[in-house]
C-alpha cells in the first residue's frame, strides 16, 4: 500500500477551515437573496412580454378588462410579487419569492398568494397559466453553475474576496 506526504502549512489550513463557514456565510445570503430578486424581475419580464405561451383570455374577460394582457388588469399583481427571507441561520438561509400570503390583492379582494395559485394551477373557470414554475426552469441550471463558480472561487481564496 502507498502512502502519501503531506505538504503544506496544515496548521493554517485547519485556521482557514474553521473560520470559512464564517466568512461565506454573509456572502451566501447576500447572493441568494439578489438571485430571489433577479428570479422575481424575471416573472415581470414574462408578465410584460407575455412570453409564455398561456392560454388566451376568454372574449368576455377580454371586454371586461379592455385588454388581451395576461396577469395585467391593474397592474397591482406585478408590483407586488417580492423576495422575503424566511429563515437565516449562520449556515442555512430561506427565501420566497412570488405572492405574499399576507398582502389582499386590492382589485379583487383576494389573498394574493390564493389568486397566484389560482393564476398558476387554474380553476374550474380559468385554464393554468403558469408563471412561477417555467420561470424557475428557465433559471434552475444559471444557478446551479452561478453556485458551483462561487463555491470553486471560495475554495480558491479560502473564503475571502
Amino acid at each position: 500500500m502507498a502512502t502519501s506526504k503531506l505538504l503544506g502549512d496544515w496548521s493554517k489550513a485547519g485556521i482557514v477551515l474553521r473560520k470559512l463557514p464564517a466568512s461565506i456565510s454573509p456572502m451566501a445570503h447576500a447572493r441568494l437573496y439578489a438571485q430571489g430578486e433577479e428570479i422575481a424581475k424575471r416573472m415581470v419580464e414574462h408578465i410584460e412580454l407575455q412570453d409564455l405561451r398561456w392560454q388566451p383570455l376568454s372574449r368576455v374577460t377580454i371586454e371586461r378588462k379592455g385588454n388581451s394582457t395576461i396577469y395585467v388588469e391593474t397592474g397591482w399583481l406585478k408590483e407586488n410579487l417580492s423576495v422575503r427571507r424566511i429563515a437565516s441561520k449562520p449556515l442555512r438561509s430561506t427565501i420566497f419569492i412570488g405572492a405574499s400570503p399576507w398582502k389582499t390583492h386590492k382589485p379583487s379582494g383576494l389573498k394574493f398568494s390564493d389568486l397566484m395559485i389560482m393564476l398558476e394551477y387554474g380553476t374550474d373557470d380559468i385554464p393554468a397559466r403558469p408563471l412561477i414554475r417555467p420561470t424557475w426552469e428557465e433559471v434552475r441550471k444559471e444557478l446551479e453553475k452561478d453556485w458551483k463558480k462561487f463555491m470553486k472561487e471560495l475554495v480558491k481564496t479560502g473564503g475571502w474576496t
